[in-house]
């Protein structure tokens, strides 16, 4: 029996194994009555295991939750324009922004079905809500317990030790490529 991959590779020599396939397209409406501007750009996306989709609206200063029929069920007016956004945890994302002065990265939790910003389970701080950081900050993964910052030209790895994020090292830098980053 042929498998969906294996009649595409029977029909055309010229697919790539190794390449995505996509099988289905959806577009959804995210814009709410409290976005600022006409469209919406979104820049980052995750999933939470509850479903729920986390997005990173970069033209209207949002973060938004959206429930599993992709209804904004939950937004959050962010200081500057969000850049990425990773999950670190089945209720809690960290979002990169690259601002003029500063960039930072804003840890946002979800609390009751709503986002808030914060750092607080109970009483205890796991850490700051907010890391600010000395280079550009466009992506972000996070992979066990460390953070993936990238600035568009290096990649940089933070790792939490006691309650603050700390700079591990460097791990690649394109000093010779045409991406440079905009001066802060």
């Amino acid at each position: 029996m042929a498998t969906f991959v294996d009649a595409i590779h029977n029909s055309s020599d010229q697919i790539n194994p190794d390449q995505m396939y996509v099988k289905k397209k959806s577009e959804y409406n995210v814009k709410i009555a409290r976005d600022t501007r006409q469209h919406c750009y979104i820049s980052g996306i995750c999933i939470l295991p509850s479903g729920e989709t986390i997005v990173a609206d970069y033209t209207n200063k949002r973060v938004k939750m959206l429930d599993k029929h992709y209804n904004v069920s939950s937004d959050l007016e962010v200081e500057s324009n969000p850049q990425d956004i990773c999950q670190l945890s089945p209720c809690r994302v960290a979002v990169t922004f690259k601002r003029l002065t500063f960039n930072t990265v804003q840890f946002i939790k979800v609390s009751n079905g709503k986002l808030v910003i914060g750092n607080k389970f109970g009483e205890e701080y796991d850490y700051p809500s907010k890391l600010q950081l000395q280079h550009a900050a466009l992506g972000i993964t996070y992979h066990q317990g460390d953070l993936y910052i990238t600035s568009g030209t290096a990649l940089y790895h933070y790792t939490l030790t006691g309650r603050n994020w700390q700079p591990n090292r460097s791990l690649y830098e394109d000093t010779e490529g045409g991406i440079t980053e905009e001066p802060i």
